[in-house]
């Protein structure tokens, strides 16, 4: 069996409040930390950005890792890009009584992800901000999923990984309170809730509507609130640019083919 440093663990960070909240955890239960973000195409890259972000906050190292997804899933969820769901974010989908939100085993995914990247570092314990008290009550965020990923890598991996989810039964409110506790407040302003992926956040989605909800709840002020212009600006203004860059190609390209058409037909 592999010698795991008991002392060492990967925090799953996904730029988001939940995952903020346990890095800020871990980093006071544990000798060493690092950070893993996993791009699996999802609707927004701001998230990946808060990640770095939050990362250098934190002052820990930050993994990126891709993961690639079924093409298919863009019927069914909402939060992958190039997706073919039109409806409102957080609609019950008739098929499985789950939010169209659910990216299915998403989680389980990022799971074992993080387990071979803890299987590499000889880290004993990987932490995932998994709360089956949210409004969503995704399969793969209760404790019975989680608990069954850590037996499932242990005998696939001959190893004795622990599955820290600290959040797990925390109400958002408690949530707040205890990043407060653990000093991650003032991180909150970098993260990323909203499903529509603007800023300011819609305000309007269930994402945001329940964060909203935690923090009054809680009766904190919510530090993204307070901010007069986009904190994660510096990590966005490039992408914005490249963006423009390829749009700009896309579009020579096809007055390119545009003005060869008509000459072919001429």
């Amino acid at each position: 069996m592999l010698d795991l440093n008991n002392q060492k663990a990967i925090v799953l960070l996904s730029g988001g409040q939940d995952s903020s909240t346990c890095l800020a955890w871990a980093i006071q239960g544990y000798e060493e930390v690092i950070a893993l973000s996993v791009n699996y195409n999802q609707k927004h890259i701001r998230e990946l950005k808060a990640a770095e972000r939050i990362a250098k906050e934190a002052g820990v190292k930050l993994l990126q890792a891709p993961l690639m997804l079924p093409s298919q899933l863009k019927s069914i969820t909402a939060l992958v890009q190039g997706t073919d769901v039109e409806e409102d974010m957080g609609t019950i989908n008739a098929d499985n009584n789950l939010p169209n939100s659910f990216v299915p085993g998403r989680n389980l995914a990022l799971i074992l992800l993080a387990g071979m990247v803890a299987y590499m570092e000889k880290a004993g314990v990987i932490v995932i901000g998994a709360n089956q008290v949210d409004f969503s009550h995704y399969p793969d965020c209760r404790k019975e999923a989680i608990n069954a990923m850590q037996d499932a890598l242990n005998v696939g991996m001959d190893t004795s990984f622990r599955i820290r989810a600290p959040l797990m039964d925390k109400s958002k409110s408690e949530i707040v309170e205890f990043a407060k506790a653990h000093g991650a407040l003032e991180w909150m302003k970098f993260t990323h809730s909203c499903y529509n992926g603007t800023w300011p956040q819609c305000g309007e989605c269930p994402a945001c509507k329940i964060r909203a909800k935690g923090f009054a709840d809680a009766g904190v002020i919510d530090p993204l609130t307070q901010c007069q212009t986009d904190p994660l600006e510096e990590y966005l203004a490039p992408i914005r640019e490249i963006e423009k860059d390829v749009e700009f190609l896309s579009i020579n390209v096809v007055e390119k083919k545009s003005k060869t058409k008509k000459k072919g037909e001429e």
